[in-house]
């Protein structure tokens, strides 16, 4: 619930031009498995009266597979244990 109000108020303030964000970035380098591809995915955020920063980062390996006549995009869990990998970092902005 805490988490939900949060957020709420995040889109209030977006809404209401008290918060910036730069779109996401995704940058691309060849995979090292056939068919693969390395993907990196940051952006950010900040709210002018919570004095909060967010950053947020994805590290995925991606590859395309054929299925009943469609390509489906598949991101592999490649980290240990079969995992993605995902970061969001909170800042104080004060």
């Amino acid at each position: 619930d805490v988490a939900f109000k949060a957020l709420e108020r995040a889109y209030l303030d977006q809404a209401g031009g008290r918060a910036v964000n730069r779109p996401r970035s995704d940058l691309y380098l060849p995979g090292v498995h056939d068919g693969s591809i390395y993907a990196f995915k940051s952006m950010e955020g900040g709210l002018v009266e919570s004095k909060v920063v967010a950053l947020r980062l994805n590290s995925d390996v991606i590859r395309w597979e054929d299925r009943e006549k469609r390509v489906i995009k598949q991101k592999v869990p490649a980290a240990p244990g079969k995992k993605w990998v995902g970061l969001i970092q909170l800042f104080s902005a004060e």
